[in-house]
């Protein structure tokens, strides 16, 4: 795990095994962005898509990408005076 978290970039990762508790156990620790368990580079409609540390500038093909475009803005209108 230092190994692999010990990189400046944290895009993707692979965990191949068939004990699957130990293989969400390992990607929970994975410092990266995507972890796909027993698979190879595919990417699922509505999941965020994006890295770590040094890899990438946020995510992408989910509500998080569209929420990195917006900003709120506070607006208060006291209309009387209250007592």
């Amino acid at each position: 795990m230092a190994i692999a978290n010990g990189v400046e970039y944290g895009l993707t990762a692979n965990v191949w095994t068939n004990d699957v508790t130990r293989a969400i156990t390992v990607a929970r620790q994975l410092d990266v962005g995507y972890v796909w368990i027993n698979g190879w580079p595919r990417l699922f409609p509505g999941v965020p898509y994006g890295g770590v540390k040094n890899s990438g500038v946020g995510l992408e093909d989910g509500l998080e990408e569209l929420e990195s475009y917006t900003t709120s803005k506070a607006i208060n209108v006291i209309l009387g005076r209250t007592a």
